[in-house]
């Protein structure tokens, strides 16, 4: 049996008449289980869309969201402003500036850009795509200006580390007499602190003293920009001025580590906090463990984790503790946890309801891997089309790479049609199956592959390499001591 291959482009649209006609059968494909609404609900409205769109990108699933979204435009249901607030932050976290862009237009043949939240939105989403230009032009086309839509586009500049552009905007900002709040603050001083300007940098830290906006601000205003090493910078800076810490300054602080993941910064804050007496506090321990859970110490973690309290366990420090583990391929440690978690009397939430629903899918992954490897191709399939939700692109992925090894062209052309589906972008896949096609001496077939490639506009990725600099620095200084 032989499948065509038929990738649709993200922005393509299929007519309503024919979408179930370009659906494969049934029997190459579980249904989509979570994209479908349930069986009670009779009728798919805007509101639960919405919520559906939000959920899933709420949930660190960014594509799955936008996958949604080109399901609701195919429907019959009109998105509203609530949509575009939802899908214009998931193009901006892909860097999926084609799909932004199209969003764009659809808000303007719509006619709902007049809000400020979704202009606000629109700047934001440009932003992290890396074009400031249509950014500005956005910003530059607005009456109406919010501290938000300045705020937003001074963090372009600054993520671009153009500093000129970012005072600029700052001296204009004040000039209109828009007043900047303790993230616009966090973000100069941010960048003060990366172009060493201590001048400015204290004409900055004047005007938030004189505002009253404490430092827990503007450290929580770096990191809700993404900002970890600039906000270690300011809380330096805060230690050398020797301000005096206090819980909220500390809960502020910690998650610039977690996000940097440095496992010699991470004991020195340890360190820091053992002699100041923090470490006593539940909530500093707990932002502690996720330090030492997101630098893959687990077994630092865990002694921490110990060291609470049953009483002083709660949601969040239970949370932390089981992603780590989830996040680091330990799933049955996760889920043991997740089960002391429910027995000890906490409820679950959607942190933890989600490690775990990963780890189920990471649980079939793993099966269908070695299943293939077994050539045990058709059970590893059977898997598939049984699992109770639908298979991700790591299911189908596994599935994909055991036809290679064992040249089965039949499921390998099904693996890869849903593939394609679900990354479009993702030059592996379509690599993995022109070499099925050439193993078995189809080799138009496999040319077909690579023009497929060409004109969705894929390139291969190429090999990196990844070179631990401390550990080669380190290396070089022992060879010359030994030399010596």
């Amino acid at each position: 049996m032989r499948v065509t291959i038929i990738p649709l482009r993200h922005h393509q649209q299929i007519p309503c008449n024919h979408q179930e006609a370009a659906r494969p059968h049934h029997h190459f494909r579980p249904p989509l289980k979570p994209f479908s609404f349930s069986a009670d609900c009779c009728e798919k409205t805007v509101v639960s869309w919405n919520t559906l769109i939000s959920g899933y990108f709420r949930n660190d699933c960014a594509k799955e969201a936008l996958m949604v979204f080109r399901r609701m435009v195919g429907s019959e249901v009109e998105f509203d402003s609530a949509t575009v607030l939802s899908v214009l932050p998931a193009c901006g976290y892909l860097k999926d500036l084609d799909m932004g862009m199209e969003v764009h237009q659809m808000i303007k043949d719509k006619g709902i850009g007049k809000r400020l939240a979704v202009q606000n939105a629109l700047v934001d989403m440009y932003v992290k795509c890396g074009r400031m230009d249509k950014a500005r032009r956005v910003f530059d086309g607005r009456v109406e200006r919010d501290v938000i839509t300045w705020t937003t586009v001074i963090n372009g500049y600054t993520l671009n580390t153009d500093a000129k552009g970012a005072l600029e905007l700052c001296r204009l900002m004040q000039f209109e007499d828009v007043r900047p709040n303790e993230v616009t603050l966090a973000l100069l001083l941010a960048m003060c602190a990366v172009l060493r300007d201590l001048k400015l940098g204290k004409c900055l830290h004047g005007t938030s003293k004189k505002r009253t906006v404490p430092w827990n601000a503007i450290l929580s205003g770096c990191i809700h920009n993404k900002l970890a090493r600039e906000a270690i910078e300011l809380f330096k800076q805060m230690h050398l001025e020797a301000v005096k810490l206090n819980d909220a300054k500390w809960k502020s602080i910690l998650p610039a580590y977690a996000i940097e993941a440095d496992m010699h910064q991470a004991m020195n804050i340890h360190g820091y906090l053992i002699r100041s007496g923090f470490i006593r506090k539940p909530e500093i321990l707990t932002g502690l463990i996720d330090i030492y859970s997101k630098c893959g110490n687990l077994q630092y973690a865990h002694n921490l984790f110990n060291g609470l309290s049953m009483r002083n366990r709660d949601i969040v420090s239970w949370s932390v503790i089981i992603a780590g583990y989830g996040k680091h391929g330990h799933g049955e440690a996760a889920l043991s946890l997740f089960n002391q978690m429910v027995r000890s009397g906490v409820k679950p939430n959607e942190v933890t309801f989600y490690v775990r629903e990963s780890l189920r899918t990471d649980h079939y992954t793993c099966i269908v891997d070695l299943l293939g490897r077994a050539n045990r191709l058709e059970e590893a399939y059977e898997l598939i089309s049984t699992m109770p939700f639908e298979a991700s692109s790591a299911v189908w992925g596994a599935l994909l790479g055991a036809c290679v090894i064992h040249e089965n062209v039949e499921l390998g052309e099904i693996a890869a049609k849903w593939l394609f589906e679900l990354e479009l972008e993702n030059s592996g896949n379509y690599v993995l199956m022109g070499n099925i096609y050439s193993a078995v001496g189809r080799f138009d077939d496999g040319e077909r592959v690579r023009q497929m490639m060409s004109n969705i506009g894929v390139v291969k990725a190429p090999a990196n390499s990844v070179v631990d600099v401390r550990s080669l620095c380190n290396c070089r200084m022992a060879n010359r001591l030994m030399l010596r």
